[in-house]
Order: C-alpha cells, then structure tokens, then sequence
C-alpha cells in the first residue's frame, strides 16, 4: 500500500513535512511557490496540480479562462442558446479540439511548466452525462451535432483531452470520478468508464466514496454490506485490468475520518472514532491490493496530532504483512471477510453485527501489539490486521 496526502491549501511549514511521507500530493494554483518546500522533504513524490475539469473559472483554475472561451465560443450552451451554468461557472466545450488545445497548452505554459509539478488531478472526471447530471444540469447541445451531448459524446471528449493533456506536457494525467464501486458497475456507466481505462493514458484514478458516504453526507452512516462489495469488486477490476498494464495508481479517498477545515463538523459514521473508520478503510484496501501502486487519502485527519494515519503506513504494520496469497474469502457463517498475507492477515466485518472465527494461534494486534486469541470477535463495522508473532 502507498499513502496519499492531501495537503490542499494547507501550505504551511508545518503541513509540508506531514508531506515527508507521502507518496502522492495535492497542490493548488495560488500555492504553487510551496510546492519546493515540499519536494526539499520529499523529492520523490509526485506532486499534483487540481484542476476542476469542467469550469472555466473555478476556485483554483487559471485567471482570464471564462473571457478566452466566451469571446472564442467555447462556452456551452442549451437549446434556447443559453449559457449553461453551475452556479456562477461556466462550462467551457471539452469536445471542441481548438478549445482543449487552448486549455492544455495554458496548464503546460503557466502551471506544470513549474519543475515541481509532476501531473494534473483532474476533478469532476465523468465518462457519461454524469458530467452534467453531477452537477444538477440538463445536457447542453453540442456544437458538432446539433443536438443534445450523449454519454459517448462525453467519453470521447474526456479521452481526447485527456490523451492530449498527457502527450503535450508528457506529465502524469490522474482523475478524481468514480465515486464508488456500484456506480462503476451500474449498466449505464461500465462501458464507458472501460473505454477510458483501455483507450485514454489516465495514470491515476481517485473516488470519494468506496467505503463510506459521499463528502459532507448529513447524519452519516456506515454504508450497506453490498455498497462496500461493490466498491471492494471495483478495487480488483481495477487490480486485474487496468494496473497490471504498468504504473497505474488508484486513491481511494476516506475523507470523512475528519471535517476538512477548523469548525466544520466530522462526517464520520454516527458512534465510530476516526482510527475505527480509518483501519475499516484501510483494511478493505487491502483486501484488493496486488500491486503497489494502490494509495489511500485520509483529507484533514493527515494531519491529526495522534500520529495514527502515519502509524498505519509504517513498515511496522503494512510493510510486515508481506505479500498477499490469493485473494479474499469469506468464512462460512458469517460475513466476515479475510485475506491472507505472508506474514499476517486481515479481517473485514462491513455489517452492523459482531462475528467470530478461528484463525489458529500465533498472531498478535498490528496496531495494539497484543496477542490475539485462537479465535476472534470482530465487532461490527470493525477491521482487525493481524501479524503473525515472531
């Protein structure tokens, strides 16, 4: 397993060395002058500027773009030729190829230009209408066809910049979409999201929401068996189609270990404790993993003084599991889920009901340390990795 950090615009002295361990980082365009500060404590991560695919005037995107494509026609519009809108964004035309040369040429120029910089995280990443519909839209009309985007339209366009992007700048192309691991397999969504992963050179994926609720959900809950089996069978697709072709990285992203920013208020599953909703996460990951090439964020609880997010990834505990023997099982009469390691084993109980199992004498806690029993209670919604003792 990697780690993730989401830094943000956290771009403080004390932030850059939580950077120290990690594997791959956020930045932000107005940050950009900390982002050497980061690679002085860590030269080897990859360093990714966000960029908000869709808008031409996001938070963080580059000054002067919704003026460009307005006075070039590359803003969208529906069928009464209104602009459409997101709010107070525009939404510039991904499937015009003088429009995205424009965009991607401005990233090359005045952003990944930066020696830092090792890619773009593209946000708001659909292969569908989802594009759209994710934001509370009807599909706009398409200038080439004269009627309404189609979720191929939106496929093609999303591949053709996303190749172009990775060819012009021959920098790393990663995209946060797939939210989790049902949507993935829904029948809308599968054969377009494939295209993706075998016709465009996307080297990352992201989703917020494999094993919990989606970011800022109001009263959360721990999610169903069958939401998180979906997202685990996601994670092995991914492990056996995609990331076997090289250096491919997937994110998941367990943002609601703690509220983003001072004042807000956790997204945790109503009664459990960060470090419960982070080992669950963790350990589902593991469940899946086969290359090393799989990372997982934890958002503002990177930060969190208890040292536990950093414990997870330590050689103590990930790297002393060794390497994985097959794939996961579940035992018989319950719904736990386990996977064996070399040197250990994890065990997964996604449902609200306590089960037990026997996994033989000889290991102990890796988190805690303790011996564990010849059988074991995993509470519900609970992980456990185990190593085996010395």
């Amino acid at each position: 397993m990697l780690r993730y950090v989401w830094i943000g615009s956290c771009y403080t002295e004390s932030a850059s060395t939580y950077a120290s361990g990690a594997d791959v980082i956020e930045a932000f365009y107005p940050w950009l002058s900390a982002i050497d500060t980061v690679k002085t404590y860590n030269p080897n991560a990859i360093v990714l500027q966000y960029f908000d695919l869709p808008f031409t005037l996001g938070q963080y995107d580059y000054p002067g773009m919704t003026s460009i494509c307005m006075n070039n026609g590359w803003l969208l519009k529906d069928s009464s030729g209104n602009y459409v809108m997101y709010g107070s964004l525009y939404l510039w035309d991904i499937g015009n190829p003088n429009a995205r040369a424009w965009v991607i040429n401005m990233l090359e120029q005045n952003i990944l230009a930066h020696p830092s910089l090792d890619g773009t995280r593209l946000d708001d990443y659909q292969a569908t209408l989802n594009y759209f519909y994710n934001l509370g839209l009807n599909p706009p009309m398409n200038p080439r066809t004269g009627t309404a985007w189609t979720s191929q339209d939106v496929c093609n366009a999303v591949i053709a910049f996303t190749n172009a992007l990775k060819q012009t700048t021959n920098k790393m192309v990663f995209a946060n979409g797939i939210q989790n691991g049902g949507y993935f397999f829904d029948s809308s969504q599968t054969s377009y999201w494939t295209q993706v992963f075998t016709s465009s050179s996307l080297d990352g994926i992201m989703s917020e929401g494999l094993f919990s609720n989606p970011p800022y959900t109001s009263n959360p809950n721990w999610v169903s068996e069958s939401y998180w089996l979906n997202s685990v069978n996601y994670l092995v697709w991914l492990q056996n189609n995609w990331m076997t072709s090289g250096n491919k990285y997937e994110i998941t992203i367990a943002e609601d270990a703690q509220a983003d920013q001072a004042g807000l208020p956790s997204f945790l599953p109503s009664g459990a404790t960060p470090q419960q909703y982070m080992t669950f996460c963790y350990a589902s990951e593991l469940l899946t993993v086969q290359h090393s090439y799989s990372c997982m964020d934890a958002a503002a609880y990177t930060f969190n003084s208890d040292g536990f997010y950093q414990s997870l990834f330590s050689k103590n505990i990930s790297g002393s599991l060794g390497t994985p023997i097959g794939s996961y099982s579940i035992t018989s009469g319950t719904h736990l889920y386990t996977r064996q390691f070399s040197s250990g084993m994890v065990i997964v109980n996604p449902t609200g009901t306590a089960y037990s199992m026997t996994i033989g004498t000889g290991y102990k806690n890796a988190i805690s340390g303790s011996t564990v029993a010849s059988s074991i209670t995993v509470q519900g919604n609970t992980a456990v990795i185990l190593l085996k003792s010395a």
